[in-house]
């Protein structure tokens, strides 16, 4: 992970970037019709930045825990 988060030029640190990357939140709802409806909270401009690392690395960081 400190290699991928070196790569990208990132000045935060894995520990850092396991504490952003945990608040991010799934949403899901079911609607009247049953439909499903998925999404992402809104972001804040850190875990915006760390966008930058490509969401399978932010996949992989969150699992490397």
């Amino acid at each position: 992970m400190r290699m991928q988060l070196n790569d990208a030029r990132s000045p935060h640190s894995p520990q850092r970037v396991l504490e952003i990357v945990r608040r991010i939140q799934l949403h899901q709802v079911t609607l009247p019709n049953q439909e499903r409806a998925v999404g992402v909270g809104e972001l804040d401009p850190i875990q915006r930045d760390l966008e930058t690392l490509g969401s399978t690395h932010l996949h992989r960081l969150e699992t490397a825990v």
